[in-house]
Order: C-alpha cells, then structure tokens, then sequence
C-alpha cells in the first residue's frame, strides 16, 4: 500500500506479532528459532511492554492447565531460554527485567515490534479525521496498514490473546475506513478498492466498505457489479448479524438502480 514504509529500520531484532509470530535478526536470513513455550511468554510480555507481572500470573495464564507445580517450571524454563537467547542476539542487553517475582519486558529502539509500531502510528484515527485527509495522516497510516498483514497471532486460540486481537483488528478496520474515504476524495480509486478489499476480508458484513466498492463500481462503468455487491454485501449482512442491511446501504442501492449517480 504505501511504498515508503521503514518501520523499524536499524532495529537490532525485528519481532512480527501480526499473522504468524517471528523473530528475526536483520543479519540473519532466516528467522530465529524459538520454542512454542518462549514464543507464548515473549508475545504476552509484549502486548503489555513495561508491565510488571508476578510469575504466578504468568504460570497461570499461559499454562493454567497443567498442575501448578509443572506450569511454574515452564515459567522458569521459559525465562532462561528466552534470557539466554537474547543475551546472544543481543550482547549486554535484555528484553526481561526480572525482580524477584515481577516479571516484565522492556523495549528500545533497538527492538521492533510490528504490533507496537502500528498501534503508535494509528492513535490518532477517529470518526472525525477530515477527507482528505492531510498528506502526513495518509502516509503514517498507508504505512502503518502495511504492518498489518493478518490478525494478530494468527492461529494462537488461546483467551489472553482475544482482547488485543479485538482491539488491533478495529482499529486497523478504523484506518481502513480514513483511506478508504481519503482515496476517494482524491480519486484514487484503484487504492480505494484494495482498502475496501483487505477490510471485508477481515470484517465481511462491514458495509461502509461494501458501500465503497458500490460507489467506485459504478464510477468505473460497471453498473451491474456494483448491483453484484450490493447483493454479496445483502448476504454478509444477513448471515454475520441476523438483519438487513442499513438504511445507507440501501438508499445507495436503489440510486444505483435508478441509474443516478452515487456521488451526487
């Protein structure tokens, strides 16, 4: 989407939250190995970068199912795997502060972390952005939408997971719907599409996307597409939510019958 992203240039270790978890050292061409119990502790202590958990919580959270005893060696295991591995990739620094029973994790500039910087870099969307949007917006966020290559951990069930999945997958949702209406405004249909595109294969019944895709089908000539997606957007709708679609969708929807112009 946007070609000058360089989130994280000069990062020492870039690690990728969104869709599958990596670890990678720009040196190396080939990820970082990691075992399946460090990856779960490094990814909970990064989506809550400075905050102090006591090993209990930890224990608990990421392997409660097992017995008490066997979770808290995890935990220790884990911690000395991920110290040691650190300590290498990175001589004289540490991801962990470790005080007693308070557990943290600690990031620099060193450290990239695709999840924090699109979280940074997307605070400012809201409902009330102008359109267009001003030219430093529409870059941090074409950029930043770039980071966002799947939800986030893609694959991981596990319920600590849930709520900063939740919370990253709307606000990339937000960003889409700024540059979906920037691209229009500035008649830059074809960017336009691809970001109604990538927010519907996240959120099929989103139908201000739908409404997008309608409005620029039509402003290429194709009519009957447009109709096509008023359809497809009439069976998301249904299927994910129960009701019709909205009084919007509609209205739209009979212009476009009527052979108005949706833009008027």
């Amino acid at each position: 989407m946007a070609s000058r992203h360089r989130a994280g240039d000069g990062a020492s270790l870039h690690i990728t939250l969104f869709g599958r978890f990596s670890v990678r050292d720009p040196r190396r061409s080939d990820p970082i190995r990691i075992s399946a119990r460090v990856q779960q502790l490094l990814a909970y202590l990064l989506l809550h970068p400075g905050r102090e958990f006591r090993r209990a919580h930890l224990a608990e959270i990421l392997w409660g199912s097992r017995r008490q005893a066997q979770s808290r060696k995890h935990l220790r295991q884990a911690l000395w795997a991920l110290r040691a591995g650190i300590a290498e990739i990175l001589p004289g620094r540490d991801l962990l502060r470790c005080q007693g029973e308070w557990v943290s994790a600690r990031l620099d500039g060193g450290v990239h972390v695709d999840a924090h910087a699109f979280d940074e870099a997307t605070r400012f969307v809201g409902p009330r952005l102008a359109t267009p949007l001003p030219e430093d917006q529409a870059i941090a966020l074409g950029e930043a939408a770039d980071l966002y290559q799947s939800d986030l951990l893609e694959g991981w069930d596990q319920e600590w997971c849930a709520a900063p999945r939740a919370h990253l997958q709307r606000r990339f949702l937000l960003v889409m719907d700024a540059l979906i209406n920037h691209f229009e405004a500035t008649s830059d249909d074809p960017r336009a599409m691809m970001c109604a595109a990538r927010a519907l294969e996240i959120d099929p019944a989103r139908e201000g996307a739908h409404r997008a895709v309608m409005r620029l089908l039509v402003r290429a000539g194709d009519r009957s597409g447009a109709i096509r997606q008023y359809r497809d957007c009439e069976a998301a709708v249904e299927e994910e939510l129960g009701v019709p679609p909205d009084a919007s969708t509609k209205a739209l929807y009979e212009e476009i019958v009527r052979g108005d112009d949706p833009r008027a």
